[in-house]
């Protein structure tokens, strides 16, 4: 019976010095988790804080772009309202200086031929100068062919 005694003592001391080795081992692991691991999550969360600051700041800088596209499609939109409101204010200028021109012309055929007549010695009470009729297509046959009815 002793040596069962003693091989159970033996089994026990084997027993509690792998208990013993176990709790050192999970002891250096805890104390390495607590270092390293916490170290590395503390590293993870940093990271994730400066990415998470960076995703707001591109979301900021996305809306800040955006209501700048939008502005300036407002603007785009009114430049070119503007724009068709000048070409057609420029259209309708340009038709009025065409007229104008012509006008200036005719007068100074009408102004033309009051003084040819007036060297003629006929006077406006003789001939008027709805009475002038021109022939002709070119402003040289025009001035050239001035017939008197």
């Amino acid at each position: 019976m002793r040596e069962r005694i003693e091989e159970e003592s033996e089994k026990k001391s084997d027993a509690l010095k792998a208990l013993s080795k176990a709790q050192a081992e999970t002891q250096l692991w805890r104390s390495k988790f607590e270092t390293e691991g916490l170290g590395r999550i503390d590293e993870l969360d940093a990271g994730r804080q400066k990415l998470s600051a960076r995703l707001n700041e591109a979301e900021e800088t996305i809306e800040t772009l955006n209501q700048k596209v939008a502005s300036t499609e407002k603007t785009k939109h009114r430049l070119e309202t503007e724009l068709e409101d000048l070409q057609l204010e420029y259209e309708r200028v340009h038709a009025a200086a065409i007229i104008t021109e012509k006008r200036g012309r005719n007068f100074d055929k009408v102004r033309f031929l009051s003084i040819i007549l007036s060297i003629w010695g006929v006077t406006n009470t003789i001939c008027k100068p709805k009475q002038i009729k021109t022939f002709g297509a070119t402003k040289t046959k025009r001035d050239a062919l001035l017939i008197i009815t």
